[in-house]
C-alpha cells in the first residue's frame, strides 16, 4: 500500500520475515528465553509472544513493544522450574506489598 503497487507474495514474505519475525526471534535469543521453555522452538515462542503482545496492547495501549511482551511472557509462563519459582515468589511479594498496613497492638 505504501509503495502504491501490488507486492509480490515472495517479497511480502521476505519483508515479514526480516521486519516482523526475525526481530522477535533475536529478542528470544538475546534473552535466552528458549532455556525457559524446554522442547519448544523459536517459532513456538514467536507465536505465543505475539499473542501476548496483542493482549498487552489491548490492556495497556500500543506503546507496549515486542521485547517487553517477550520478557513478560517468559516471566509469567516459563516452564523452567527455577524461573517459575522466582516469578511466583515475585508475584507473592508484590501482592503482599500492596496490602494495607496492619495495625499493631491491642484494639481499644
Amino acid at each position: 500500500l505504501e509503495q502504491g503497487r501490488e507486492i509480490p507474495e515472495d517479497e511480502a514474505v521476505i519483508h515479514w520475515y526480516d521486519a516482523v519475525y526475525l526481530p522477535v526471534v533475536e529478542i528470544i535469543r538475546e534473552h535466552g528465553l528458549l532455556e525457559d521453555f524446554p522442547g519448544r522452538t523459536e517459532a513456538d515462542l514467536y507465536l505465543w509472544i505475539m499473542d501476548h503482545l496483542y493482549y498487552l496492547r489491548e490492556v495497556y495501549g500500543p506503546e507496549v513493544d515486542p521485547e517487553a511482551a517477550a520478557l513478560d511472557y517468559a516471566e509469567q509462563f516459563a516452564e523452567h522450574p527455577i524461573r517459575r519459582l522466582v516469578s511466583e515468589l515475585r508475584r507473592a511479594v508484590e501482592g503482599i506489598s500492596t496490602l494495607p498496613p496492619m495495625e499493631v497492638g491491642p484494639k481499644t
